[in-house]
Parts: structure tokens; sequence; C-alpha cells
């Protein structure tokens, strides 16, 4: 898997189908690397004609980590948003979105569709927001604003989204 110095920050990407296609970028959500995207997806999508890029958000898969800085304890954080108070991180959002439009810019990519999963879907919007001429269409899926009076998901709901699988078997957690 290629990884490319983007924003200061080294990116691992992956890229699919023919590059002469529409491109379609896809970000994954808070944790989860560039191959959690199902297989079958990325092949209808490059059946389609579509030249895919699938990346590794910073700190997560084969990009750059940041151990120095330590695990952030994210219901702490979440607790502090929840409330109005702005989470103490690292960095944000918008970081992570200079982060796509570096990579689409050393990969010559001038606009795409957007697809984000979760807090990609975050991510995308961002990025619509900063580089609007970078971002052809946007799907946002299982994803916010951030406001936090919005509704949330129902409890039943949360906890199966996070519910992690309870072994150690690869083809296990693939599959889950």
């Amino acid at each position: 898997m290629p990884n490319l110095n983007v924003n200061g920050i080294d990116i691992a990407y992956e890229t699919y189908g023919d590059v002469g296609g529409a491109t379609i970028v896809m970000i994954q959500g808070l944790g989860m690397p560039l191959i959690a995207w199902p297989p079958p997806i990325i092949e209808r999508l490059t059946e389609a004609g579509y030249h895919v890029v699938a990346m590794d958000n910073r700190d997560i898969g084969l990009s750059e980590t940041f151990h120095d800085a330590g695990v952030p304890n994210l219901a702490w954080q979440w607790f502090r948003h929840r409330i109005g108070l702005k989470p103490r991180v690292l960095y944000g959002l918008k970081d992570m979105a200079q982060d796509v439009a570096s990579l689409m810019a050393r990969l010559d990519i001038h606009n795409a569709h957007v697809v984000g999963v979760s807090m990609g879907g975050m991510i995308g919007q961002r990025l619509a927001i900063d580089h609007g001429g970078r971002v052809s269409s946007l799907v946002s899926i299982m994803s916010t604003t951030g406001n936090p009076r919005l509704p949330r998901p129902e409890p039943e709901v949360l906890k199966k989204l996070l519910q992690r699988p309870r072994t150690d078997d690869i083809e296990d957690r693939l599959a889950h």
C-alpha cells in the first residue's frame, strides 16, 4: 500500500479502477482503516468505470501515527462536546479534511465524488466547506454535523454499532 507525505504527514492510500474515470474518494470513520471498505462495494464501483481512492486517516492503519500524544479518552472528549465545551485534541476535522485535499492534489485529482462513513462523513462535510471545488458530490453515511443538539441514535442501535467482535481471528473480525 503506497504512502504519500501530505499536509506534513504520511497518509496511506490505495487506488482501484481506471484513472480515466470519474474519481470517488472514500473516507472511513473513527478507528477504521481503508481495508474496512467491503471489497464488493469497491468492485461494483470500478466495474461501473469509477476510479476509487480509499485512504487511511491519520493515526490509523498504515498512515502516520502519533504515539507520543497518547490515546485520548474518547468518552471524556465526547462528554465535553455534549456539554458545549471544546474537546482537547491534537488535531481536528479541519486538519483531516486538509489531509484529503492534499492527497487529492498529490494524486492530481482536481475534484471527486466523496463518500464518508461516520467520522469520514464529517471529514467529507469539512472538505466540502473548505475545499468545495474539489467535491463534485458528497455521500455522508451514518454521520452528523457534530451539533450536540441533534437527536442521538436509539440506545440499542448505538450499542450494536459499538460492539466489537469477541475474537482475534482476522477472518471473523473482517466479517464483523
